[in-house]
């Protein structure tokens, strides 16, 4: 396989042809009597802080793919540009890229990195958050900590995320690219109308982000909105089965008029992050009740937007979620809001 890969690396590394234009970053060799083109290469970092990866790219590339954090920087954004000479610009500069870049794999959405980490170690972490915790500088369980058996997600009531305008474009972490920015745009259009009314011009306050749809959409949506990153996507679903298991009876009593108690064991059980549809056909998700109880979990409203036409109908495809089940006291406050901030998430799958 190794041989394989140095093979179509060195293949993919002779370019132009006889005859062919003069490629700008590279040399013409009148010396040899193939008159073949030499390449340029360059070595660079990569310029997000948290990776600093260190790249090698032909200077025929406008763009280059970092090997680590699989982002894409113009070549123009890279830091430490230099030229390699002799030995070191030789066609083997491109086989060692090559196959540092497609032994292992193409970077996936989920890999690339952002400030350090991607959305694939988030969803890793996530059940370890739910119930460890640090203490001298080392992971101890949080029932050791006497801090509960799992993670109080009302700690995070207090949290809102701002995304950097710089990173609203990277793939799998700022825009959503599903297709929720079309669906919604006739929302926005109005929220972006009402921000002008009170002065605020055209600013861009509310962006619909990306969210993975794995059937932890909802939870991944909401740890983005808290904390902009999907690390609590487990301990949300923990602290929301725990806290509709505890208020099961007052959950029935206050939807008796929609809900029948026999549906409780299931919605109980749908909030479980284990939980496992008995028919194949059957639907992974979240509901409508769940975004409720996640609302008092948080002890912070929710705000769950559609389409202008989807909003005017009689679906249920959107509402304001309050923490009813709590006092003005216990939710902090959390209906002020600041102003001349960076636009916050709207996460989408």
């Amino acid at each position: 396989m190794e041989s394989s890969l140095d093979l179509l690396a060195y293949l993919l590394g002779q370019h132009g042809r006889e005859g062919a234009d003069l490629d700008p970053g590279s040399s013409y060799n009148s010396s040899s009597k193939s008159k073949k083109m030499t390449t340029r290469y360059f070595s660079a970092t990569c310029p997000d802080p948290e990776c600093g990866t260190k790249l090698y790219f032909p200077s025929r590339e406008a763009s280059v793919e970092c090997t680590s954090c699989g982002q894409r920087h113009s070549a123009s954004e890279l830091r430490d540009r230099r030229e390699l000479k002799g030995e070191e610009g030789s066609v083997g500069v491109e086989i060692a890229q090559f196959k540092k870049k497609y032994s292992s794999g193409r970077k996936t959405p989920e890999l690339v990195k952002v400030k350090g980490i991607s959305n694939y170690e988030c969803k890793l972490l996530s059940p370890l958050l739910s119930y460890y915790g640090m203490k001298d500088d080392r992971a101890m369980l949080l029932r050791e900590m006497n801090q509960g058996e799992s993670l109080d997600c009302a700690k995070l009531c207090h949290r809102t995320f701002f995304i950097d305008p710089l990173f609203l474009d990277t793939i799998a972490y700022g825009r959503d690219r599903s297709g929720s920015g079309r669906y919604l745009r006739e929302t926005l259009e109005a929220i972006h109308e009402a921000n002008g009314a009170n002065g605020k011009g055209r600013e861009e306050l509310l962006v619909p982000l990306h969210a993975d749809g794995d059937g932890h959409c909802l939870v991944h949506a909401v740890s983005r909105c808290v904390v902009g990153r999907e690390l609590f996507w487990h301990s949300l679903r923990i602290s929301l089965h725990r806290h509709l298991s505890d208020n099961r009876a007052q959950y029935a009593e206050l939807f008796t008029e929609f809900i029948s108690k026999e549906e409780w064991d299931e919605i109980i059980a749908e909030a479980d992050p284990n939980f496992q549809p008995s028919r194949e056909d059957e639907a992974v998700g979240l509901r409508n009740i769940h975004i409720f109880g996640l609302a008092n979990v948080l002890r912070r409203p929710i705000v769950l937007l559609d389409s202008l036409s989807g909003m005017s109908s009689s679906g249920d495809y959107s509402g304001i979620f309050l923490p009813a089940l709590h006092s003005s006291e216990d939710t902090g406050g959390n209906l002020s809001h600041g102003s001349g901030n960076p636009p916050s998430p709207s996460p989408s799958s």
